[in-house]
């Protein structure tokens, strides 16, 4: 094995050493030698629901970039075929898709600031 992050086994006789071996082992043993069952699925349930949350708020800010983006594209068509017959059109559309980036924007930011 090698020296310097690996977990290193000394006389093969199960003693941990090294940075990431006995402190962390030693420590995680007593954390959950001292908690109960109940508590330690709670620590798993909030930890586990603080995961789900981040992922929900991440998913939502990319499904808004997606409308942002077809807003964009649907702007960027309107203009090349210039389209000045309906210009509330246009400026519904731009409407949106600012709109929709703002929302992108604070869900990636929600998602950031889960805790």
């Amino acid at each position: 094995m090698r020296e310097g992050n690996a977990v290193r086994m000394k006389n093969m006789g199960g003693e941990l050493t090294g940075p990431t071996g006995a402190s962390q082992v030693a420590r995680a043993t007593q954390v959950a030698q001292g908690l109960s069952v109940w508590q330690l699925a709670k620590i798993l349930f909030r930890t586990l629901w603080r995961a789900i949350r981040q992922l929900f708020h991440e998913i939502t800010g990319a499904l808004f970039a997606t409308f942002a983006l077809s807003g964009g594209f649907s702007i960027w068509r309107q203009f090349q075929n210039q389209n000045v017959r309906l210009p509330w059109l246009t400026g519904l559309t731009v409407f949106f898709t600012l709109l929709m980036a703002f929302f992108s924007w604070m869900a990636f930011r929600s998602a950031r600031n889960v805790r």
